[in-house]
């Protein structure tokens, strides 16, 4: 009984030194700068970003850079689909959740289409790092991101 009782204490000390010795969050992995944790919880773009907001990040923002990175971590997690942190803003122009417009892009073939009028949101194929406008209303895993700068 006391030998079990150690063992779990050194388990968590064990976790606990790791938690402490990243600047990232407990749960979250240091990823090309950034700390970054996947969601395997299907839900719609905005409550997927509240989820972000209140982890002390945002969705995270695909550039030329990490895109690769984000779709690889979410493929690792089991993802097919994820949601990233980039919108449709009156009707034509893509911004992302620090507010400006979205230059890099990585739209799969024939995409943004906004297919049926409200795909204002956009979820990366995780199989090719691809980009397509979804409606906010359907649900995908997600990707969370805390800039560490």
């Amino acid at each position: 009984m006391m030998f079990s009782l150690l063992v779990v204490v050194a388990i968590c000390c064990f976790q606990l030194s790791l938690c402490t010795n990243s600047p990232c969050p407990c749960g979250w992995s240091k990823i090309e700068g950034n700390c970054y944790k996947f969601f395997v919880s299907q839900d719609k773009w905005d409550n997927a970003r509240s989820t972000c907001l209140g982890q002390g990040g945002d969705l995270a923002l695909p550039t030329r850079q990490t895109n690769a990175l984000i779709s690889k971590f979410a493929r690792n997690g089991g993802s097919r689909q994820t949601w990233v942190g980039i919108f449709r803003r009156y009707e034509k122009r893509f911004i992302n959740v620090e507010g400006r417009d979205q230059v890099y892009t990585n739209w799969n073939s024939g995409e943004p289409n906004n297919s049926g009028g409200n795909e204002n949101c956009v979820v990366m194929y995780t199989n090719t790092a691809r980009w397509n406008d979804a409606s906010c209303s359907s649900n995908h895993d997600f990707v969370c991101e805390i800039k560490l700068w």
